[in-house]
Parts: C-alpha cells; structure tokens; sequence
C-alpha cells in the first residue's frame, strides 16, 4: 500500500496533484501560436486543510479506493 504523505524518498516534498499552475508562453513570432503549460505547486504540509497527523487526508482517499477496487476487481477474476 502506498502512503500519503507529501514527503518523497529523497525527503523533499512532492509535488501536490490538487495545487497547480498555469503560465501562458506568447509566441515569439506570428503563426507559431500561444503555448499554455500547466505545473504542480510543491506539496504544502500541515499548512495544508487537507493534511492531518503527516498524511494528506485527500490522497489517502483516493488511494483507498483505489485499493478497494483492485481487491474487488481480483475477486471477480
């Protein structure tokens, strides 16, 4: 089972799913067209109302569920 904490291997912390930013690149000449990329803002910790005790409550959600349905989908086969 994988944990839901912000901290990586490395003990940085990861980039958070929910957190993201979006820039705008102009074209630097006409006809190439605008480019917009989007970036994940660093995870935030416990100033974060989603995290608790060193866990993000909203990742340990979604990783639950996920858990669920692989043990649902393993009993069907």
């Amino acid at each position: 089972m994988s944990h839901a904490n912000c901290i990586d291997d490395k003990g940085e912390l990861k980039a958070c799913p929910y957190r993201i930013f979006t820039e705008e690149h102009k074209a630097l000449m006409v006809g190439q067209g605008d480019i917009v990329t989007q970036s994940f803002y660093p995870c935030i910790g416990e100033n974060c109302a989603g995290y608790h005790d060193g866990i993000c409550l909203r990742l340990a959600e979604v990783l639950h569920n996920q858990e669920n349905e692989r043990r649902q989908d393993n009993g069907r086969e």
